[in-house]
């Protein structure tokens, strides 16, 4: 999954012009671009005509800001033409310079963010309906968290089922307390629109959640209840059986992003899965939950026919909350309207350092394995935690962590969720009501190495989720066990596997093992894997290793030199 914005400029140019005749949609791209980017486009506003390119330019800052106008370029915010030059000369005079290009705004683009500043009303359809209001019995906020978290814990318990009490499902952790205390009870009922309250229900979801998941790559399997190849459009509410499904690595490192990451690559995934008429409406209605009113009515009847049936796939996940004929924005739907640029820093960082060690070339992974010391995780929490967006979730508010210099981690926290995040890299000692202890083990920290996650995005979780009693401490991780836990993950980086080798060591002297080596490094392809002096248990002598596919190239270097490798 890459950037939602990377998405969009993709999209041919019908239909990113049908997308700037929405407002939402516009006033979205325009808080996505760079600081310079929004500078030029409010330059260019109130512009009539064109601009010449080399003054737009000198706008942004110089050669630095060709980056951010690249970028409008791609989206279309920003055009070019070339104006009519003078007519062709009737003698033999030199012709005329070419004129410059101009550059100028979408002209939808333009008029969307003008109504917005001169403060035109927004069409009665996106209007909230006064009278459509929430009772005190429901709990807006609690819902939305309570779905998001039940969200989450399917990759948690994907693969491993649910126990059942009473005919429902309860999530349990992947690492049981050896300690005493007992576990605690929900705070929460679910509520009627299927809601949970954190995660401590988890049932079989839905064909149409699991199959959105799978396509995204944060779970794999699901059969035979999904099917390859069949639509989304296609795909019913048929449940999928939590033990058919299993959590990827990219699945396992999303746990660790931050909110606004997660919700962002969901809106990408979930837009992904309509052609293109379908994900133009889904990509208009997501902007249109990120820009209205937190808890206002909108009648579903004035959404476009395309988006009415996408509201209820939406409200699974607590990006709005649907009763009868209104749906109600969530705060988590507040993170599609801003933050985005943060959040999609987040979001491709995070999973790319979660894709695992297989994923990465054996240059990286070493160089990774070379800087292991707490020096490289300060340099990254220096500029302190990025949050996105306007609005901030109760996870992200309220730090619930400290970690002491003794491995010791206590976890304010009665969340299914969190405990079966930290439980993923820690092993639990007790569990209290209100307070979780868990110890950091190297072996605990191994197997969430083993299973793509990295250990700056554990020391990172610890930060970011510090309690406000330590949030204020410099750092907030004791140095000694950062540099611990990327000291473990440096251990598997000390040997690095290549499959398909072959190994030529019968080398009788050293000339033509340089010889060898260097026709390896200048005509094979893939060049040298590995090259130097055997140990003497084995004989001594020089070796030479090179892929298998370059074994043909090699052999006839040894034939016509006469050598013996």
């Amino acid at each position: 999954m890459g950037d939602f914005f990377e998405y969009l400029q993709r999209l041919d140019s019908k239909t990113q012009d049908a997308l700037y005749g929405n407002r939402f949609a516009c006033l979205a791209v325009l808080r996505s671009l760079p600081s310079v980017a929004r500078h030029v486009a409010m330059r260019l506003l109130f512009t009539e005509g064109g601009v010449d390119a080399a003054l737009v330019r000198e706008w942004g800052g110089g050669p630095a800001a060709d980056a951010a106008l690249k970028r409008m370029s791609k989206l279309r915010v920003l055009l070019a033409r070339r104006p009519k030059g003078p007519p062709a000369p009737t003698t033999s005079a030199p012709p005329a310079p070419a004129p410059a290009s101009l550059w100028s705004l979408h002209p939808s683009f333009r008029a969307q963010i003008r109504a917005t500043i001169e403060g035109r009303a927004l069409p009665p359809k996106d209007c909230p309906d006064p009278a459509a209001v929430l009772g005190p019995d429901v709990d807006l906020a609690g819902d939305a968290e309570g779905k998001w978290e039940d969200l989450l814990m399917l990759l948690v318990r994907a693969g491993k089922g649910a126990r059942t009490e009473g005919g429902r499902g309860r999530a349990v952790d992947a690492q049981e307390p050896q300690g005493q205390g007992q576990q605690p009870k929900s705070k929460r009922r679910r509520k009627e629109s299927g809601g949970g309250r954190g995660g401590e229900v988890v049932s079989d979801p839905p064909a149409r959640v699991a199959s959105m998941l799978v396509s995204a790559g944060l779970l794999a399997g699901g059969e035979p209840v999904l099917t390859p190849g069949v639509g989304f459009e296609e795909v019913d509410d048929t449940p999928v059986p939590l033990e058919s499904l299993r959590v990827t690595a990219a699945g396992f490192a999303y746990l660790f992003l931050s909110v606004p990451a997660q919700v962002w690559l969901l809106a990408l995934s979930f837009v992904q899965q309509f052609k293109s008429s379908a994900a133009h409406a889904a990509v208009v209605l997501l902007f249109k939950l990120g820009f209205q009113e937190v808890g206002k009515g909108y009648p579903v009847d004035a959404l476009d026919e395309a988006m009415r049936p996408l509201v209820k796939d939406l409200a699974r996940f607590g990006l709005c909350y649907v009763r009868e004929e209104h749906y109600y924005p969530t705060h988590l739907s507040q993170y599609l309207g801003s933050g985005l640029e943060a959040a999609a820093d987040d979001a491709k960082s995070g999973l790319s350092k979660g894709g695992g060690a297989s994923d990465r070339s054996a240059a990286a992974r070493e160089a990774e394995g070379n800087d292991h010391s707490f020096a490289k995780y300060k340099r990254g929490i220096e500029r302190g935690p990025r949050k996105s967006g306007r609005a901030v979730s109760v996870e992200e508010r309220d730090g619930y962590i400290i970690v002491e210099s003794n491995y010791r981690i206590y976890a304010y926290t009665s969340s299914a969720l969190r405990t079966a995040v930290l439980g993923s890299f820690a092993k639990v000692l007790y569990r209290l009501p209100n307070l979780l202890v868990l110890t950091l083990t190297r072996d605990v920290c191994i197997k969430a190495f083993k299973r793509g996650l990295t250990a700056e995005q554990i020391v990172t979780y610890l930060h970011e989720h510090a309690h406000p009693k330590v949030a204020r401490r410099n750092p907030t991780v004791p140095e000694t066990i950062a540099d611990q836990i990327f000291l473990w993950e440096s251990e598997r980086n000390r040997i690095h596997a290549t499959p398909g080798v072959v190994v030529y060591g019968g080398f009788d002297k050293e000339d033509d093992w340089v010889a060898a080596k260097s026709h390896a490094e200048v005509q094979c392809a893939k060049g040298v894997v590995w090259a130097g002096p055997k140990p003497q248990y084995a004989g001594g002598g020089w070796a030479l290793a090179v892929p298998e596919a370059s074994h043909l190239a090699m052999r006839q270097f040894f034939h016509d030199n006469r050598m013996t490798g």
